[in-house]
């Protein structure tokens, strides 16, 4: 509905800010999102754009930019989910899908762009069920994949409190993540404190979660 769509909207534009804030040049983020009209949103969101992208064709080209220019791949990933699906509106993404998509992009990357990290990062209820399938240990020529989720696979993420516009952030834990990022804090340590935030949060029983 329009306020969850709001919540999440807020997420992913805080998200696509602190990107930028931390250097990230514009032309080098493809931003997809319900609301195409917004400042930086590319196009908007489907299931089979963001598989043809992420495949490492389409018209960002993912594969040439990271060929020509080799540097680690964020993948960010907002909005309702259930066990084993990433919901885009009527539509909804599978682990295996997300997987098959990433491995066929890094068949396509040459050897210096196969040893950058691919960071996954998804917000979403049971999020955590994505791990075993898209996870990728590093290893000789190959960087691997850092997959980071806001929920485990049995646990609901949580938004965020009320705010003064009346519209709550759509991922708690995901902004207080990219809140430490922006600060300079490695990704292990950011993931540590946004989980304390989210415990302490989570604890006080005033929020409610993303079901």
């Amino acid at each position: 509905n329009d306020e969850r769509l709001a919540s999440h909207n807020k997420t992913a534009n805080r998200v696509y800010q602190q990107l930028l804030d931390r250097g990230f040049a514009p032309t080098n983020i493809y931003y997809y999102n319900y609301n195409a009209g917004q400042t930086g949103v590319d196009a908007l969101s489907s299931k089979e754009a963001v598989i043809t992208t992420l495949s490492g064709t389409g018209i960002f080209n993912l594969t040439g930019k990271m060929n020509n220019v080799p540097a680690p791949l964020w993948v960010v990933m907002v909005d309702h989910g259930s066990p084993e699906k990433f919901h885009l509106n009527a539509e909804a993404i599978t682990p295996d899908e997300l997987n098959t998509a990433m491995t066929t992009l890094e068949g396509t990357l040459n050897a210096a762009a196969l040893q950058e990290k691919r960071i996954i990062v998804i917000g979403a209820c049971y999020s955590g069920s994505f791990v075993p399938a898209i996870k990728q240990a590093a290893g000789t020529g190959n960087g691997g994949r850092i997959v980071i989720t806001s929920a485990t696979s049995s646990e609901e993420s949580y938004k965020g409190p009320q705010e003064p516009d009346n519209i709550r952030s759509g991922e708690f834990f995901l902004e207080e993540f990219f809140k430490e990022l922006g600060k300079g804090t490695n990704l292990r340590d950011a993931f540590a404190k946004a989980t304390e935030n989210t415990e302490a949060f989570t604890s006080q029983g005033g929020g409610s979660a993303n079901a």
